[in-house]
């Protein structure tokens, strides 16, 4: 016996198939096209230099949603002191709930603490890594010695993986 199930309209055409590819809807029947994977969970970031150690941060809340191959993290992170950051290289956040199999970049929509020409405005998360880079206005990495500013944000990150 085969243990799929298959839900089938009035007029005879197939509108949702569960089968061990996953879910595949209107008469799909490509094991590539079955969504056969979805969790949500929290996670914990941190702000940090690459290669060095933690700023000083408050996470308010950290959420992440898994759809098959798609990850989609928000955050919400306050109290952030990068003067406590002494050593390392870049700026980044740390700890994506998923090891990352394509760029994926974002924006802070949510921010304070910023000044005109050392303002952290988004970042993008690095390929094969679990973390993401912090730029600046001029689109340019932020590194531990600069004059980047932030005290808190709410991001919004997607991505790719194949956990």
């Amino acid at each position: 016996s085969n243990n799929n199930f298959v839900f089938i309209t009035n007029d005879g055409t197939t509108d949702l198939r569960i089968d061990s590819d996953g879910i595949k809807f209107n008469g799909d029947t490509a094991a590539a096209n079955g969504l056969d994977d979805y969790e949500e969970g929290t996670w914990s970031p941190q702000i940090k230099a690459y290669g060095g150690n933690n700023a000083g941060q408050s996470v308010v809340s950290a959420l992440y949603t898994k759809i098959g191959n798609t990850v989609n993290c928000v955050a919400y992170i306050n109290n952030i002191d990068l003067s406590a950051i002494t050593s390392g290289t870049y700026i980044i956040m740390d700890n994506f709930p998923f090891v990352a199999t394509s760029y994926g970049d974002f924006s802070i929509a949510y921010r304070d603490g910023t000044h005109a020409t050392t303002a952290i405005v988004g970042g993008y998360v690095q390929n094969s890594t679990d973390h993401a880079y912090f730029v600046g206005t001029n689109g340019v990495e932020q590194q531990q010695t600069g004059s980047a500013a932030i005290t808190k944000m709410m991001i919004n990150v997607t991505y790719k993986t194949t956990a």
